[in-house]
């Protein structure tokens, strides 16, 4: 499990067992500044992965993504059409919380 933190949002999320995970958890903690574009908030990180098995065009609302394309890490809580994103994990909670966060605002990702 990880704690995805902004202001007084927390929320947890599960890592799937894949290799996009296993990357992900190398580089913990995240700290980051959240794009948002429709229902995702997006930011790059620093590690790069291909696309794998997990990968996807059609993503489900808190499904956690990695674009390789750009190197970012994806949170999705709402409709978005998307290139394809390696699915690492999954928002554990109320998803409306993640409206509230706005371009620009800190995001902490670390383990629970």
């Amino acid at each position: 499990m990880i704690i995805i933190k902004s202001g007084d949002i927390e929320l947890k999320a599960e890592f799937f067992d894949n290799l996009t995970a296993n990357k992900i958890k190398e580089i913990l903690p995240i700290n980051a500044k959240a794009q948002i574009w429709g229902g995702e908030i997006y930011f790059e990180i620093s590690t790069h992965v291909e696309l794998d098995d997990s990968a996807k065009e059609t993503v489900e609302l808190g499904d956690l993504g990695f674009w390789p394309k750009g190197d970012c890490f994806c949170v999705f809580f709402g409709q978005q059409p998307v290139s394809a994103v390696n699915i690492f994990g999954k928002i554990q909670g109320n998803l409306e919380l993640l409206k509230q966060i706005s371009s620009g605002d800190t995001l902490t990702i670390n383990k629970s």
